[in-house]
């Protein structure tokens, strides 16, 4: 059972592969920020490994990490752990980072406890994800909730059959007509979809797929 105090570290030695220079982060044969923020990491899960149950790892979700001296290539990079809070899931560890002249650095990190075999699953399926082209999809009809509006003529029942793949709704047999002010007939229906058709709606809602 994961419970805070539990404490970890790990050492790395500076050599020519984790340099700011061979890395990509700067200019200089000094310890690499990168590498830094791997041995931070490494640490903290290291530390609570054991302590998960069978299938289960952690992944870091959030980091503040200061980096405030250079270590140079043949010293020694040592970062130790504590685990301050656990919240449900979530595992939060301070770190501090140090070589043999003193402190090099130190933050918060914190992980979450996952389950190995659905979170790679998860990472996976994002390869097969390909959205179709907008000219292979095709359009369907959003019918009307209970209470929505739709403005319903024999214009619009014939469009909504042309268009659309589903069936076309119930019409009452006076949608459409005008009244002796010329406005069209609104209807409240008493069927088992009930709408109001609004004559400012000369067609139905689309919506792409």
């Amino acid at each position: 059972m994961l419970e805070a105090g539990i404490r970890g570290e790990q050492s790395v030695a500076v050599t020519s592969e984790n340099t700011a220079k061979t890395m990509g982060s700067g200019t200089l044969d000094v310890f690499a920020t990168p590498a830094l923020v791997a041995l931070a990491e490494k640490t903290c899960w290291m530390s609570v490994a054991a302590a998960l149950d069978e299938g289960c790892g952690t992944v870091g979700t959030r980091l503040e990490l200061e980096h405030s001296a250079p270590t140079p290539v043949g010293m020694t990079v040592t970062c130790e752990s504590e685990l301050t809070a656990v919240e449900g899931r979530k595992l939060v560890f301070k770190v501090s980072l140090h070589d043999e002249k003193g402190p090099v650095g130190g933050g918060v990190h914190e992980r979450f406890i996952i389950n190995n075999a659905k979170f790679a699953a998860k990472a996976e399926s994002k390869k097969g994800y390909r959205p179709r082209p907008l000219s292979q999809r095709r359009w369907r009809c959003q019918l009307p909730q209970r209470g929505s509006l739709w403005h319903c003529g024999q214009a619009d029942r014939a469009d909504t059959a042309a268009l659309c793949p589903l069936p076309s709704p119930a019409l009452p047999p006076f949608a459409g007509r005008r009244s002796a002010g010329g406005w069209p007939v609104r209807w409240r229906g008493t069927a088992q979809n009930t709408a109001l058709y609004n004559p400012a709606w000369r067609r139905p809602p689309f919506r792409l797929q």
